[in-house]
């Protein structure tokens, strides 16, 4: 009867992480944004803030995935003090390709007061 025990503990645990894996992966669907239409809605903000303006300004940035959190607590701050229009992102500011990194860098991001492209 001893023997059983730990089995039982053991597939009761791989049971509950399937299960907080399986809601985890709902949160992410039905809570947080889809990132398909985000450039669409970042250039209608751009349009209807540079509307009329004979001139505009922006800042490039590159590189952040080697210091996000000097991007945040500097750049980001800095950015929205500023007097730019939007802001360009180099394209190198996810160290990977998964889902997972989007979504960080979409948080970092969200802070912004400007749009990104």
């Amino acid at each position: 009867m001893r023997r059983r025990s730990p089995l039982k503990l053991l597939f009761y645990l791989n049971v509950l992480i399937v299960a907080f894996l399986v809601i985890y992966k709902a949160y992410l669907n039905f809570f947080l944004s889809d990132f398909n239409a985000e450039h669409t809605e970042q250039l209608a903000q751009l349009e209807e803030q540079v509307e009329g303006k004979d001139a505009f300004s922006f800042a490039v940035v590159g590189n952040a995935n080697n210091s996000v959190g000097i991007f945040e607590r500097k750049i980001i701050p800095m950015l929205n003090e500023s007097d730019v229009d939007f802001m360009v992102s180099a394209g190198n500011a996810v160290s990977g390709g998964g889902e997972d990194k989007y979504r960080a860098l979409y948080g970092s991001l969200s802070q912004l007061e400007i749009p990104i492209f």
